[in-house]
């Protein structure tokens, strides 16, 4: 919280995204939708102030994660693919999964498994959370398109990824949307 209002813009995006979710989560939905609200002003009066690419690509991605999913309208109009050469490589996996979580809630489901399968080609084992999330969005997309034997392997690829550590929640998440 003391972090919300901070003079380093990466550290109140960051604040507010944790915030954002951590509130939902607590059933404190007019403080999340306050930290939603401020990342998207904050966005919009770095756009104006031409700060950094880099900032932008920071506040556009927690935007985007936020809008897409919780499923919520963005009052500004950024698009987070002009963005992904700008963010830190840890968070690039990330961006490719809200880019295809997003064109897959618009029913593109073969552009968001073209994202999610380029994403895959980028080492993703360095990244083995966001890597599990890739596969799970690329196996919504198959299972969307009816190309069922397809989506197994990524639904096992993400498990064999999970498992060490039981991390399960992903599934949870997913479950609906993989059909």
């Amino acid at each position: 919280e003391p972090y919300q209002n901070c003079a380093d813009p990466e550290l109140r995006y960051s604040a507010n995204l944790v915030w954002f979710f951590a509130s939902f989560t607590r059933g404190h939905i007019q403080q999340a939708m306050r930290a939603f609200e401020q990342m998207q002003t904050d966005l919009q009066n770095d756009l104006r102030r031409e700060s950094s690419p880099a900032l932008h690509a920071i506040g556009a991605f927690a935007v985007t994660a936020s809008s897409v999913l919780l499923h919520l309208p963005m009052a500004i109009d950024v698009d987070l693919k002009q963005y992904i050469s700008c963010l830190p490589d840890g968070m690039k996996l990330w961006a490719c999964y809200m880019l295809a979580h997003k064109m897959y809630l618009e029913k593109n489901y073969n552009g968001s498994l073209a994202i999610a399968e380029l994403a895959l080609s980028m080492n993703p084992k360095l990244y083995p959370v966001s890597t599990i999330y890739v596969h799970l969005v690329a196996a919504m997309n198959l299972m969307s398109l009816r190309r069922v034997e397809e989506a197994r392997p990524h639904i096992a690829q993400a498990w064999a990824v999970a498992e060490r550590d039981g991390f399960i929640e992903p599934f949870g998440e997913h479950h609906g949307l993989l059909q």
